[in-house]
Parts: structure tokens; C-alpha cells; sequence
């Protein structure tokens, strides 16, 4: 076969191919790294500066044989061997030649500027480089000028988003809501152009990469899905404040407060503790060993306050597989269990309609707190609370039983002396649950005595 020299564009391509330095790695990217978009670059170069038999720029079909291939590659060799000139200048013309009135490249380069932008790559990059200086300093695009203005620090909502890595539109919708710093314009070919300040898009980049979301934060500490979501609950893990999270930040925990939180339970680790012991796992602690979730929540606050200690942690392990004796957690669930009734407890122990001890909790008369055992929502009293409810009220039910009379009775007497009753519940004409303040029947008897 008759073979011909091949030309130095024609070398610099191959050597790009093969990942050796070459003239245009030189020029165009400083890197010899492989550029996997680097098809799409040339193609790029080559179908954009001739038209197609349709008259329609871009639409130049791949070459089948080698004379094609020789064509075909012909416009990259001028590009590339005469950069920037030859660049330069198809950029100038097509600036200049566009039917499209505006200011800014986007309006007046339209779908060659879009295509252009949607390059990654070292050499895309590049070019997207070299043509913001053109239209900026030579052509007076607006939007590229300001971009590009050194002294005061702003950056183009597509450079922002690339430097985070989300979507401009995200930055674009941020700065319309007022939610971030930055400066918005709108063209008559209905374009929104956003800056942003560069500073605060570094300053949000070192946040996203210490804030995880909750998949993250979970696979950190080695927990399930379950039993991070108590963890979240219960306030042992806590959120980042959202006032000092960006609406371009989706994380919401702390890389570094939670490892320094692991850290810390690590380090109160006992290390003296006997291998024979019987130990949990703290993934293991969890509903599965108790139904009581209140009881589970101190358990959770008094590993992560240090009240309860880990065996023999080690720092390279997981929090989920940090070990715990079996007696000190089996010891926490159940005081915490004892310390704490249910309303149908209280019902049961005293008599009382539990129908009225959940009226009384919800209205602020019985302090508890809403909780949940098993699948059941529930009311949780402290005895100390119940105690003191006992010293404070005189349920009228009980008072009616002891004097052998009835409730009716009793709120007809109070209602004659004056005395007011509270914390009834109102059950279609009727009423129950009454209760009478000790501190008015002292008044009373006072004013009696006297």
C-alpha cells in the first residue's frame, strides 16, 4: 500500500491517544492525563466548522473511510497546532455572525456555546477557558466579563456549581430566594444571569465536605437505619443547626463532630475489663431488647454522656461495634423501666379512668411525657410526678367513694361553697375527671374555722 507521511497534527493526535506529552497537551490542558471526553472534543472542532448538506451546523455524520478520516480531522490540526489563533477566531466569527441581538455568549453563540459548556474534560475545560477570555476582553460579553473580574471576587452561577459539583439552577433558584449572597440580571431573551460571591462558594464547599447525610452518618457509625433514626430521637445524635447550613449543602450531620464523638466514647473504653464477660454490641441495643423506648433513649444518653462504657474499644472500629457488658446495659434498661408508669398503670394502680389520666396528661395536670412501647403510643408518668399530682389534687371520684356519696354530690357542695373544680373532661353532656385543688379545701376550712 502507498503510505504518506503523516502530518504534525496528525502526530500530536496520536500521541494524545497513547497518553504521551505531546505539543497540544502542552498548549491547550497542562496534563497528560487521558481525557476520556476527548472524542467529543474533536468531533467538537471538526463538525462545528462546516455545514451539512441540510444546511444545519453540528450535523456532520462520522467518517467511514480513510479519506473521510483525512477530511474529517483536517479543521482539528488548525485548531489545535495554531492555538489560540485559529480558535480565536471562529469564536470571533461566530460572534459577529450571529443573528441574535444581546451581550452575553449564551444569547449570541446560542447551541454551539451550550454544547461547548457541557464539556468536563481537561481539554473542554480548556476551550471553555480560551473562550471567555474572547468574548470577554475582545467582544464585550457582559456576563463573561464579570465572571472573570479579578478584583472583586465573583463567579458565574455554572462556575460556582462546578466548584461544588450540583447544578447551577440550584445556585440560580438560591440567590431568586434570597436564601444566598449574590446578583441576579434577566435579558430580553428571557436569560437569568446569577453571580455569586466566590468566597462564600468556598466557604459552602468546606461545609458539604463535613456535613453527611443521614445514609452517611449511618454507615460512619456502623448503626442500622432503625436504630440511627432513635439515636436522632432520643438527641444523642444531633443535627446541624440549620441556620448555619446553605440551601446548597444536603448534608445535615457532622463528619467531624461525630468522629470526635466515637472518639471520645472510645477513649473512656475500659481496659481492664475480663475476656470471659459477657458483652453486647451496641448495634445490638436496640428495640429487639426492649419494647420500652424511654428506657432505651437513657441507655443511649448515658453511652454517649460516658456514663456507660464501652469494653476493650478500639478507635479503627465502628461505634456499632463497640462492646458493652450485658449487666451494666440489662442494669440501665430496667431502672429506667421502674422509674417510669404508663397511664394504664397508673389507671390500674389507682382506680382511676384511664380515659381521665390521658385527659389529665395532655392537659399539663399530670407532668408525662408521650413515648412509645412496642407499636403503642403511650403516656409515660415518673412516680415522683404521680406523687406530687396525689398532694396537689383530690380526684372528685375518690372523695365521693370514701364519703359514701356521689360525684354529683360533691360538685353540687362545691359549687355552693364557691369552690371551683378543674381538669374535667366534657363527654357529650356529661362530665368526668373531675379534680379539686388541696389549697382551695384549706382555704375553706380556714375561712370555716374562723
Amino acid at each position: 500500500m502507498n503510505a504518506a507521511d503523516a502530518s504534525d497534527g496528525e502526530i500530536a493526535v496520536a500521541q494524545l491517544y497513547t497518553n504521551v506529552p505531546s505539543p497540544i497537551a502542552s498548549i491547550i490542558a497542562d496534563t497528560v492525563q487521558p481525557d476520556s471526553e476527548m472524542n467529543r472534543v474533536f468531533q467538537f472542532l471538526s463538525s462545528q466548522t462546516r455545514p451539512k448538506r441540510t444546511g444545519k451546523n453540528g450535523k456532520e455524520g462520522l467518517p467511514e473511510t480513510i479519506d473521510d478520516t483525512i477530511e474529517y480531522m483536517a479543521p482539528i490540526y488548525e485548531v489545535l497546532m495554531t492555538w489560540p489563533e485559529t480558535f480565536d477566531q471562529e469564536i470571533t466569527a461566530r460572534w459577529k455572525g450571529s443573528s441574535a441581538k444581546g451581550h452575553t455568549a449564551a444569547q449570541r453563540l446560542g447551541r454551539w456555546y451550550q454544547q461547548l459548556l457541557s464539556f468536563e474534560g481537561a481539554h473542554g475545560l480548556a476551550l471553555q477557558e480560551r473562550l471567555k477570555v474572547v468574548v470577554g476582553e475582545n467582544l464585550g460579553a457582559t456576563y463573561a466579563k464579570a465572571s472573570d473580574c479579578a478584583g472583586d471576587g465573583w463567579l458565574s452561577a455554572a462556575e460556582a456549581a462546578r466548584t461544588l459539583g450540583i447544578r447551577p439552577d440550584r445556585i440560580v433558584a438560591a440567590v431568586a430566594a434570597g436564601q444566598m449572597e449574590g446578583h441576579q440580571h434577566n435579558s430580553g431573551f428571557g436569560h437569568t444571569h446569577t453571580m455569586v460571591p466566590a468566597a462564600k462558594i468556598h466557604e459552602i464547599a468546606e461545609h458539604r465536605s463535613d456535613l453527611m447525610t443521614a445514609k452517611a452518618a449511618m454507615e460512619l457509625l456502623g448503626v442500622s437505619k432503625k436504630q440511627f433514626a432513635l439515636l436522632v430521637e432520643c438527641g444523642a445524635v444531633k443535627e446541624s443547626p440549620r441556620a448555619v447550613r446553605s440551601p446548597l449543602i444536603d448534608g445535615r450531620f457532622s463528619r467531624t463532630t461525630l468522629l470526635a464523638t466515637v472518639q471520645k466514647i472510645a477513649g473512656q473504653s475500659m481496659l481492664d475489663a475480663r475476656k470471659d464477660q459477657n458483652t453486647v454490641s451496641f448495634k445490638e441495643i436496640s428495640l429487639r431488647k426492649t419494647t420500652d423506648r424511654t428506657a432505651l433513649f437513657e441507655t443511649y444518653r448515658s453511652i454517649f454522656d460516658g456514663d456507660l462504657q464501652p469494653v476493650n474499644a478500639q478507635l479503627d472500629l465502628a461505634l456499632g461495634e463497640f462492646q458493652f457488658q450485658v449487666s451494666d446495659v440489662r442494669s440501665l434498661l430496667s431502672r429506667s423501666s421502674v422509674e417510669a408508669m404508663t397511664a394504664q398503670d397508673v389507671s390500674r394502680i389507682t382506680g382511676w379512668k384511664h380515659e381521665c389520666v390521658t385527659h389529665w396528661c395532655k392537659e399539663g395536670f399530670l407532668p408525662a411525657v408521650r413515648s412509645q412501647r412496642g407499636a403503642l403510643k403511650v403516656w409515660l408518668i415518673d412516680i415522683k410526678d404521680l406523687c406530687e399530682f396525689q398532694s396537689k389534687y383530690l380526684v372528685v371520684a375518690d372523695l365521693a367513694r370514701r364519703q359514701g356519696t356521689s360525684s354529683r354530690a360533691i360538685l353540687s357542695a362545691c359549687r355552693k361553697a364557691g369552690i371551683a373544680t378543674v381538669g374535667c373532661k366534657e363527654v357529650g353532656t356529661t362530665s368526668r375527671g373531675h379534680l379539686l385543688e388541696a389549697s382551695a379545701l384549706i382555704g375553706l376550712i380556714r375561712s370555716a374555722s374562723d
